[in-house]
C-alpha cells in the first residue's frame, strides 16, 4: 500500500470563525468519506487563536507544535500548531470533537 500526502497552500483571505469552522467541517468530512483516507491534518500559527478554536470546532485535536519553523517577515520565527482529524474519530454537534 502507498502513502500520497497533498499539501495545499491556503492564501489569507479575511473570514469569520464561523465561516473557517463551516468550511473546515465541510472539507474534512467529504474528505474522510473517501476510500482509503484515513486522517486530515493542518497547521497553522499558533498565535492565530481563532483560527485554532474554529479548527478545533470543526472537530479537529490537537496533536502537537512544532517550534520555531514559520519564519516571519521580520526574519524571526513562530510556532505552528499541528490539529488532525482521524477518520475514526466521532465528531457531533457544534462543539466540536465529542468522546
Amino acid at each position: 500500500m502507498s502513502q500520497v500526502r497533498l499539501d495545499l497552500l491556503v492564501v489569507d483571505v479575511p473570514v469569520t470563525p464561523e465561516s473557517l469552522e463551516g468550511a473546515l467541517r465541510s472539507a474534512a468530512e467529504d474528505l474522510l468519506m473517501g476510500p482509503g483516507l484515513r486522517r486530515v491534518e493542518l497547521s497553522l500559527p499558533a498565535d492565530d487563536l481563532d483560527a485554532l478554536r474554529a479548527v478545533l470546532r470543526a472537530g479537529f485535536r490537537l496533536e502537537g507544535v512544532r517550534r520555531q519553523v514559520l519564519e516571519l517577515p521580520d526574519g524571526s520565527y513562530a510556532d505552528l500548531c499541528l490539529p488532525a482529524r482521524p477518520a475514526s474519530d466521532q465528531v457531533g454537534g457544534s462543539h466540536g470533537f465529542t468522546a
